[in-house]
Formats: structure tokens, sequence, C-alpha cells
């Protein structure tokens, strides 16, 4: 059955925007940097809530500390919002996963190598990973961050993390391998920089 996106958009319980200058909010963006907005419907307006100012990390990461897997390696994931497709890429090989909050005191825990996810928000919020992170650095371990988990082990390590003018974002980036002839799909969503 064909349908306009407006109807489409209806159908699905989803709000779209019409009758609004899109290039002149571009023209803005592109003078401000990256902005919050929000969108109000039938002129009824909603409280603006900033999400930079929550702590995002706390609210999505595990209350608990968990255990995955039966190998002979141990990894520690501090959970800072990871997604479980990382868990799973983990568990491929011969590990066992101890997934710990992101407040975590890891000094009392026994491990072979540490794992730091990625998580919303703002990593300089994370004061007690940081902290916790510093200590880990000083130990025989290897350590891998993604994203969020990159910006807490350049915060831990004395660097510095500051916000982009605009955030790089994107979806169906191609990468192409020319060794195994595959073209592979990543997408991004960066928008803070780490510093030395």
């Amino acid at each position: 059955m064909w349908e306009t996106l407006g109807q489409w958009l209806r159908r699905n319980n989803i709000p779209g925007i019409m009758m609004v200058d899109t290039r002149h909010i571009v023209l803005k963006l592109r003078e401000m940097g990256t902005a919050l907005g929000k969108v109000v419907v039938n002129d009824k307006d909603v409280p603006f809530v900033d999400p930079n100012m929550r702590h995002l990390v706390a609210e999505v990461s595990t209350k608990t500390r968990s255990t995955y897997g039966h190998g002979t390696l141990v990894i520690l994931v501090i959970d800072m919002g990871v997604k479980l497709n990382s868990l799973r890429c983990l568990l491929k090989y011969d590990v066992t996963l101890i997934v710990v909050p992101h407040d975590w005191d890891i000094t009392k825990e026994t491990y072979d190598g540490l794992f730091i996810s990625n998580g919303p928000g703002n990593p300089q919020m994370c004061t007690k990973t940081i902290e916790h992170v510093r200590w880990a650095i000083t130990q025989d371990k290897p350590i891998f961050g993604i994203c969020m988990g990159n910006q807490i082990l350049a915060l831990a390590a004395g660097g510095s993390t500051y916000k982009m003018k605009y955030g790089h974002r994107g979806q169906n980036q191609p990468s192409t391998c020319p060794f195994r002839w595959t073209c592979l799909y990543y997408d991004t969503k960066p928008w803070l920089c780490c510093g030395f």
C-alpha cells in the first residue's frame, strides 16, 4: 500500500515537523555549533531538559556485578552503558566476562584485561571511574576503551576532553577492506575529543 510520509508517521505515532525553514535552522547551527532543541506540538510548551546536566552513565550502567562465560582469561568490563553486542563479540573468545557498574571499586578485582565500554553523556562526570582507571593504568594489564571508555582512559592518563563545535555523526559510513574484498559498515556519533 502506498502512503505519504505524513500518513506513515501518523500511523506509527511518530512526530514530524512541517512548515519550518530547515535551511534557516542549519544556518543557525552553523553559526552556533551543535545546540539542544525541542519540538513543540500545537503550541503546548513542554519543559526544556538539558541531558548534559544529568549523569547519564549512572542511569544506564548496571547496578550489580555479573559474570558471563567460562573462559580461561578474565576480562573485567566496566559498564558505562555497554552494548549487548560488545559482550557477545567478546564472548566469542576463550574469556570469562565480569561486568561491573561504572563506579565499582576495581582495585579488589582479579582480572587479565580491562574493557571500558561505550556510554552516554559527559565522561568528566564519572570521577570514580576515572580514579579507578587511573589505578588500573599502573597495573601490568591491557586496557581497551571504546567511545566513552576511550575518553575515560584519556582523562585517567592526565588528558582532557572537550566538546566539538559540530558532532561527527553519521550512519552508513562505508569502509573498504581491500585485503578481504569486503565493505564494512560503521556508524559514528562522537561529540567529544580527547587532548593531551
